[in-house]
């Protein structure tokens, strides 16, 4: 027997009463951090936290089955890049998350019509949208019982790339490259969306298609100057004695080590610059020295400064990569960031790009609708 406890009634009030109910969401990620939503069209207070409009979000009906065991929602919504993430869906950190739903009047948020306790079973993404399918505790101890996400398995690897399941060394310098620091911009084929890289930046050692998946981090604009060390760099900063800069000129700006002139940042030598000299720059610590007659240069902060743009395609013949979505502002020439290479989940890609199937999280065999299981045939 199905029962619906207010559900249709609570709709019609909605309809009827000039749409007076709004549902607030709130979602306690994996690693702890809260994520509160509504459908209202402004922010509404409700116990003293404060839901912010989501964009274009929905949930579908809420339904209880005989016995008290809730039926599955889905919710859905846009990939704003502020609360809903691409590197936080591609981390899983929504995956097996708590949902806490409150139906409220939203011009008094203290007069409650429901509440519903949920979790995030599986959570997808096409593009910019994503669906989460909710479900209850009831259907959690019901369902087959196995693997990282509890009797989940699909195809491709669920881990995060690089992460502490994954196991790939994402540092720098490590033997597999993984990201490329200081990436600078050569030309631009299409604002915001398609741009190739210089060659001193980003070499031709890849493949097509090596940093798919992946993506670039915006930080620096084009280099203000480049210059050499006259001393050995300490931690904290460099000696340039042929220069003459006015105290303070540089701070707020990057400094960068790169691995030769017009080159790409070494391993992750840059910080921000905290005070200067004529002669010297102080910065914020890095991990490594370097002796005298290493280049440097100094940048500011670029249009996109802080903005993850993930990729959907490269091309190794001209280094150009192609953006899911368009940056915020215009790329100028010069621009850099840090290029980080991609995973598309395959065993295939985990095997001979990263070396690394021995902690492949997927199960190539596991049956989908793309694929056709047939019986064994005796001989």
């Amino acid at each position: 027997m199905t029962t619906r406890p207010g559900t249709a009634a609570l709709d019609s009030l909605r309809l009827t009463r000039g749409k007076r109910l709004a549902n607030l969401v709130g979602i306690i990620r994996t690693d702890g951090v809260r994520v509160l939503l509504t459908d209202h069209d402004r922010p509404l207070t409700f116990e003293g936290q404060t839901y912010t409009p989501a964009v274009v979000a929905g949930l579908s009906a809420e339904r209880r089955e005989a016995s008290l065991r809730p039926g599955n929602q889905e919710a859905r919504g846009l990939v704003d890049g502020s609360r809903i993430t691409l590197t936080d869906l591609q981390g899983n950190r929504f995956r097996g998350a708590e949902v806490r739903v409150v139906r409220v009047e939203w011009d008094r948020p203290w007069v409650v019509h429901a509440r519903h306790r949920k979790w995030i079973r599986t959570i997808v993404r096409s593009g910019s949208s994503w669906v989460g399918t909710l479900e209850g505790r009831s259907q959690m101890m019901q369902r087959p019982s196995g693997g990282r996400f509890g009797g989940t398995f699909t195809t491709t690897c669920p881990y995060q790339l690089g992460g502490a399941y994954c196991g790939v060394d994402t540092a720098p310098d490590a033997l597999v490259p993984f990201s490329t620091a200081g990436a600078r911009v050569d030309s631009i084929t299409t604002q915001r969306r398609t741009v190739a890289f210089d060659t001193g930046t980003v070499g031709g050692s890849y493949g097509d298609d090596y940093f798919r998946d992946g993506s670039i981090q915006w930080i620096w604009s084009a280099p203000e100057f480049e210059s050499q060390t006259t001393a050995t760099s300490t931690a904290t900063g460099l000696t340039d004695s042929a220069a003459a800069w006015t105290t303070d000129e540089h701070v707020g700006k990057w400094v960068r080590f790169l691995t030769a002139s017009g080159a790409g940042v070494d391993n992750a030598s840059y910080a921000r610059i905290t005070a200067n000299t004529a002669t010297t720059l102080t910065f914020d610590a890095i991990s490594d020295t370097y002796a005298s007659g290493t280049y440097y240069d100094v940048c500011g902060d670029a249009a996109n400064f802080g903005e993850v743009s993930e990729i959907v395609s490269y091309a190794n013949s001209t280094r150009t990569i192609e953006m899911l979505l368009p940056t915020p502002f215009d790329i100028a020439v010069g621009d850099s960031g840090v290029l980080y290479a991609g995973c598309d989940g395959l065993r295939t890609t985990c095997r001979d790009k990263f070396n690394n199937v021995i902690r492949f999280g997927g199960d190539p065999f596991a049956p989908s609708s793309g694929q056709v299981i047939e019986p064994p045939i005796n001989q």
